[in-house]
């Protein structure tokens, strides 16, 4: 003979079974956006814009980048949090940019949708070895769009020569342009300072920069006749 189910066992059951049904929404009760279409990596700096929604009044909130923790904060009375954060570190070797999953939870276990960010490097690159007098890729990443960029020549605390190398191109801002390894018209073998910055005139402090060290070798000696 089949007996019925304790009552126990029935509630739960019918408990579980609503579980199922409402976890979806509790999942994705909260958003999250950001303003940046591409975000700029630099060290010691924030870049990263984000606003949240639908999370619980007081309850902290935590970001995180392929399931790395970026910055965390207290959502308000209407459950919204806004913050300016650090952008996820590229931390693979020699990589410029990435594409990050982002997503956000609280202390409540009300998550936000997840959505994807771009990330790059604030850099610039050149070749490691070259003749002062080869022409040679200058690879920027990084910049702000629609502003050009200069490299300024320095040395000795001195500013040789500026040039001006283009303006970056997309949200992730771009730029290459072929040149002279040692650009100035005169040039003495040693170590140069090569800045790149967004000022048509140099100023140390200016953001963004990046600053390249490099070694001009000596100059080729002459083949005999």
């Amino acid at each position: 003979m089949v007996g019925r189910l304790p009552p126990v066992t029935a509630v739960v059951a019918v408990a579980a079974v609503a579980c199922a049904l409402t976890f979806p929404v509790e999942v994705f009760a909260a958003s999250l956006t950001t303003s940046e279409r591409c975000l700029r990596v630099v060290t010691g700096q924030r870049t990263f814009p984000v606003l949240s929604s639908g999370f619980t009044p007081g309850a902290v909130v935590t970001v995180t980048a392929d399931g790395r923790t970026v910055g965390s904060g207290i959502a308000d009375a209407s459950g919204t949090w806004s913050e300016l954060l650090p952008a996820p570190p590229i931390t693979d070797g020699r990589r410029v940019s990435r594409t990050f999953e982002v997503t956000a939870m609280d202390s409540r276990g009300v998550f936000a949708a997840p959505i994807t960010v771009d990330a790059i490097r604030l850099t610039a690159r050149l070749p490691r070895r070259s003749g002062p007098r080869e022409r040679v890729p200058y690879r920027v990443f990084g910049f702000a769009s629609g502003r050009p960029v200069y490299l300024h020549v320095r040395r000795d605390g001195r500013t040789r020569e500026s040039f001006r190398l283009g303006t970056p191109a997309g949200p992730c801002g771009r730029l290459s342009r072929r040149m002279r390894f040692m650009p100035l018209r005169r040039w003495s073998t040693g170590v140069y300072d090569y800045w790149f910055t967004q000022t048509r005139r140099f100023e140390r402090d200016a953001e963004p920069a990046v600053a390249l060290r490099v070694l001009i070798p000596r100059r080729p000696a002459r083949r005999a006749a």
